[in-house]
C-alpha cells in the first residue's frame, strides 16, 4: 500500500460524523462528487467498502466501523504534528542569535536595545565572541549576526559600520615628549593579544611593523584585553600594540590604570557586522 492522503483520512471521519455526504462535502467544502471521489480512493487503498449507501445517508461498515476510531486518531496525530513544526518555526524566527567582539563594545548594546524595544517579541542572544570564531559560528548558522573586525571570509556578507585607529598602550612612567611612536616600538618589546584568539589585530599589527620596518615578533601572553592593559600598568617591560580606544576612551581612564594611549594614525582597523550569505529565517 502507498503513502495515504490525510485528505482521505478526513473524508472518511467527516462522511461518518455526518452521516451523509452532502453535509460532509459542506464542511469539507468540497463538492459531493469530489468528495465520493476521495471516498473512493481510499476503499480501493483498503480493499473493502467503508459505507453502506442507502435513502437515509451513508452509515459505516462493519470495516468503517473498525476503522473509525483509528481514523480520528491520526487526525489527531497529524493536528498535533502541525502545531509542533509551527511552533518550532516560530521559535526559529524569533530568536535572533549575535555576536560581538571587544571592537563593538561600546555600540551594539545601544543598537540592541533599540531594535529590542522596537521587535519586542524576538529573543535576543548576545555573546561576546572573538572574530574569528564568529565568523565560523556564521558559516554553520549558529550565529545570525557578527560584529567583528574585517576582513571577512568570501561567504559571508558584510556591512563596514566603523573604522578605527591602532592605539598603542605604554606605561605611565614613560618619559613620551622625545619620543615618537617609532622610536618606543624600537626601544621596546611588543606585547599583543593571543593571534588565536584576534587574528586580525595580529595582522594589522604585523602589517604596521612591517610597512615602518620594525623587526620585532610581538609577545602572545594573555587573550584578553584588560589583563594586557593591567600588565602594562603594572610596570612590565613591554608594550602592547592593541585595540584600546573602544574600551578606554578617555586618557584619565588610561591615567587610572597608569598607563597612556598613543594613536597610530596611518594604520586603520575596520569593524564590520556579518551575516551568513545565504537567506535569514
Amino acid at each position: 500500500m502507498s503513502g495515504m492522503d490525510i485528505r482521505l483520512i478526513r473524508a472518511f471521519v467527516a462522511v461518518a460524523e455526518h452521516g451523509n455526504y452532502h453535509k460532509a462535502a459542506e464542511v469539507l467544502h468540497l463538492t459531493q462528487p469530489a468528495l465520493s471521489k476521495q471516498i473512493q480512493a481510499l476503499e480501493q487503498q483498503i480493499g473493502g467498502n467503508l459505507f453502506q449507501r442507502g435513502r437515509h445517508g451513508a452509515a459505516l461498515s462493519e470495516l468503517g466501523h473498525q476503522l473509525y476510531s483509528s481514523a480520528n486518531e491520526l487526525l489527531e496525530q497529524h493536528h498535533r504534528f502541525l502545531l509542533y513544526a509551527q511552533d518550532i518555526q516560530k521559535k526559529s524566527h524569533e530568536r535572533l542569535c549575535i555576536g560581538f567582539g571587544i571592537s563593538s563594545f561600546n555600540n551594539v548594546p545601544a543598537w540592541i536595545n533599540t531594535f529590542q524595544s522596537q521587535q519586542p517579541d524576538t529573543e535576543i542572544s548576545v555573546s561576546h565572541i572573538p572574530s574569528s570564531v564568529q565568523c565560523n559560528l556564521l558559516v554553520t548558522r549558529e550565529l545570525h549576526i557578527g560584529f567583528v573586525r574585517l576582513p571577512a571570509a568570501e561567504s559571508l556578507n558584510s556591512l563596514l559600520i566603523k573604522r578605527e585607529n591602532l592605539r598603542l598602550a605604554v606605561p605611565s612612567d614613560k618619559n613620551l615628549q622625545q619620543k615618537s611612536v617609532l622610536d618606543l616600538l624600537l626601544s621596546n618589546s611588543i606585547l599583543q593579544m593571543n593571534p588565536t584568539q584576534s587574528p586580525c589585530l595580529a595582522e594589522q599589527t604585523a602589517l604596521y611593523l612591517q610597512k615602518n620596518g620594525i623587526i620585532t615578533q610581538p609577545l602572545s601572553v594573555t587573550d584578553d584585553i584588560h589583563a594586557l592593559l593591567a600588565l602594562v600598568a603594572a610596570g612590565c617591560r613591554w608594550l602592547p600594540l592593541a585595540m584600546v580606544s573602544h574600551c578606554y576612551q578617555k586618557a584619565s581612564v588610561i591615567s587610572c590604570l597608569r598607563a597612556w594611549s598613543y594613536a597610530i594614525r596611518k594604520q586603520a582597523s575596520q569593524v564590520g557586522i556579518l551575516v551568513w550569505s545565504g537567506t535569514l529565517s
